[in-house]
């Protein structure tokens, strides 16, 4: 376990860019994905007292995040992950290997073939989803499997960015459970306000827990709640 105050190792991910099995084929993590571990280094404090059973990262690419949210968390938790990138599951897997952390990796779409079984289970939720916004075609070129250049799905978001995350949201109020919430990645062309009013009909807050401007995109990792019920 860590210690009060320990600054938390970023995982082994060498594998990523040295393994003629992973090299070129699953998205090397740039500067969304380093935001995205200092956000939940920030909430560490927050996530341990959330005390999850159930932690899900959503196209996890290399298994960076799930694997750092793990080493936060420990193995009280029980982490999985799905990629739609059949090399980048088992990427991930071996990232999970290589900084002992115990992961299970669908390859799937989004969230098929979990719902309903995860249904009102999932405490934490984690999504760094395509979100450059491209053209509609060159999004629906990128989601073809058959395509040797499973990449373009780690990148291209369609209109406004937010074709894929689109798909995910009606989803987001029957996965979460009670206390659970769910951590986003999200760049300005997205919309993020529009999102959040999205997520609100749903039941929803939101909050931004980081955000940081890089290479002219400015990204926020944003944090989404159920809202409580007012006592009284």
């Amino acid at each position: 376990r860590m210690k009060e105050g320990e600054h938390i190792p970023t995982p082994d991910i060498s594998h990523i860019t040295c393994d003629p099995r992973f090299k070129d084929q699953v998205y090397d993590p740039s500067e969304d994905t380093f935001l995205f571990l200092d956000a939940l280094e920030l909430q560490k404090d927050f996530l341990k007292q959330l005390n999850p059973s159930l932690c899900l990262e959503i196209g996890c690419g290399s298994g960076c995040v799930i694997t750092f949210l793990a080493s936060i968390l420990g193995s009280s938790s029980y982490y999985m992950a799905t990629d739609i990138n059949n090399v980048a599951a088992n990427a991930a897997l071996e990232t999970a290997r290589r900084n002992k952390i115990s992961l299970d990796v669908i390859n799937t779409d989004l969230l098929k073939h979990l719902i309903p079984r995860i249904n009102k289970k999932v405490d934490v939720l984690l999504f760094n989803p395509p979100y450059v916004p491209t053209s509609e075609e060159e999004y629906l070129d990128s989601i073809k499997v058959e395509g040797n250049d499973m990449l373009s799905a780690a990148w291209a978001g369609g209109i406004d960015g937010r074709q894929v995350l689109d798909r995910l949201l009606p989803f987001i109020k029957e996965v979460i459970s009670d206390n659970g919430c769910f951590y986003l990645v999200v760049v300005e062309e997205n919309k993020p306000k529009e999102i959040a009013r999205i997520l609100l009909k749903d039941g929803f807050t939101g909050q931004i827990v980081k955000k940081r401007t890089a290479r002219n995109e400015t990204l926020s990792i944003l944090r989404f709640d159920r809202k409580k019920a007012s006592s009284g």
